[in-house]
């Protein structure tokens, strides 16, 4: 005040400082309508707001950090439990910090800060979503009975890998593998002792797509196929031979009748990738090979080495 207002007149005494009335522009305050309000008009309102005790308090900096912290908490607590709780926890992280900043205004005249709740809330949501939709994606590449990849994700990975053999000059193979009952009856869809066999079979196959880069996949009803990069025929040989004997092991190890029965036979396909050699021919050239092997006599191999 520079010294115009002594200590005595300042004591015990609510002093309004701002722009003089008359040289001060019209002011909008918050819900202010038409062109505003002049600054001797807002004064008024200022000094009767203190004169009722209807002043602003700011929440303590630890109670602001610990209510953001509770939610941002229940929203990652939420928005990581199932579909219902995950709804839960998005209105908590995005809908609950405007609630509780708006309630505490109105009810107790306090102020609580809800941005940083609020970006960090939407942050956790975020990564929680691409997370979710990641696992998605995972799972929709996947046969819901044996867990191995499907019919796409075996296209899709077989193109991959067609085209890094190529650019590497590196062989690829491709591996079909049909399950048959005793007697080279084929696997009965929907029933339930087949299935629990063609279960069993696949797992042995994930077993031996063993590599980082290797792919298992049911691509049939009673067909499982591996993709095998970087394998030379040698491998694809002895691949065919450990898993036909391994299925033979299951075989007799068994006390269920269908899964005593079971029988492989598997044509693979072994070439080094070229602009003339399509994904198409790599899963053609290991049909002919298995129709071979089926030709054979059954639980056996072709390999198809050009």
């Amino acid at each position: 005040l520079e010294g115009r207002v002594g200590p005595s007149l300042r004591h015990g005494r609510r002093i309004l400082v701002g722009p003089a009335p008359a040289i001060a522009p019209r002011l909008r305050p918050p819900g202010a309508r038409g062109s505003g309000i002049s600054a001797t008009e807002f004064q008024a309102h200022v000094a009767s707001m203190l004169l009722q005790s209807r002043t602003l308090q700011v929440v303590a900096g630890p109670w602001q950090d610990g209510i953001s912290a509770l939610v941002v908490a229940l929203c990652v607590l939420g928005a990581c439990g199932g579909r219902t709780a995950t709804v839960a926890g998005v209105a908590v992280g995005l809908i609950l910090p405007l609630l509780l900043a708006l309630g505490l205004l109105r009810s107790g005249n306090l102020w609580w800060a809800p941005a940083a709740a609020w970006v960090v809330a939407l942050a956790c949501i975020t990564a929680v979503a691409a997370w979710s939709i990641a696992g998605w994606r995972r799972r929709a590449g996947l046969d819901t009975l044996t867990g191995l990849g499907n019919r796409q994700r075996f296209d899709h990975t077989l193109q991959q890998e067609r085209e890094a053999g190529q650019r590497a000059r590196r062989p690829l193979t491709v591996v079909l593998i049909e399950v048959q009952r005793g007697m080279g009856h084929p696997l009965r869809p929907g029933h339930r002792a087949d299935e629990q066999v063609l279960v069993a079979v696949a797992r042995l196959v994930a077993a031996h797509a063993r590599r980082p880069r290797d792919a298992a996949a049911r691509v049939g009803d009673d067909a499982l196929a591996m993709i095998l990069p970087d394998t030379a025929p040698g491998g694809a040989l002895q691949v065919a031979e450990d898993l036909i004997d391994d299925v033979r092991r299951l075989a007799s190890a068994a006390t269920d009748p269908a899964a005593s029965k079971v029988t492989l036979s598997i044509g693979a396909f072994c070439r080094v990738p070229d602009p003339e050699l399509s994904v198409q021919a790599f899963v053609a050239g290991a049909g002919a090979a298995l129709h071979r092997a089926k030709a054979n006599g059954r639980d056996g191999y072709v390999l198809d080495e050009g």
